[in-house]
């Protein structure tokens, strides 16, 4: 063995220098490796928290975009009804006043027309007491009475 480790250029510095390296190394560990490995667990742990609570706020995103999408939808719904009920209101009383303005305007003309009818007889009575009158008096001219 001592052949060996005389091949291989191994002395008892060695030794030392590896008790050394170990007793370092459990300080270390105990001291700053544990620590700083605890770090790295509770930093890795909060990234997953986070990264699951971000998933859980994203959700309840998407959740409250879909709600409120259906809100609009609804809305616009119900306003396009309003929108189509208040047309037909207003096509309909259109063409209700419509048909009172055309009755209207006939009963106006026929109004117009019979008062046109009268003054145009009144008129022509008018005219026969004239012509009779005219009649007498181109008579009375033409043949005069002697009396």
């Amino acid at each position: 063995m001592a052949e060996i480790l005389h091949q291989l250029e191994i002395n008892e510095t060695f030794f030392f220098h590896f008790v050394l390296f170990v007793v370092t190394f459990l300080v270390l560990k105990k001291i700053y490796f544990l620590p700083f490995l605890g770090l790295i667990q509770e930093r890795n742990e909060k990234t997953h928290e986070d990264t699951r609570r971000a998933l859980e706020i994203t959700k309840e995103g998407i959740d409250a975009h879909e709600k409120y999408s259906q809100k609009i939808l609804s809305a616009r719904t119900v306003a396009r009804e309003n929108y189509e009920s208040a047309i037909q209101v207003a096509r309909s009383q259109e063409a209700r006043l419509t048909q009172e303005a055309q009755l209207k305007a006939k009963s106006e003309t026929k109004r117009a027309l019979e008062k046109v009818e009268s003054q145009k007889k009144q008129l022509k009575e008018e005219l026969r007491g004239e012509v009779e009158k005219l009649t007498q008096q181109v008579c009375e001219k033409l043949h005069p009475r002697n009396g």
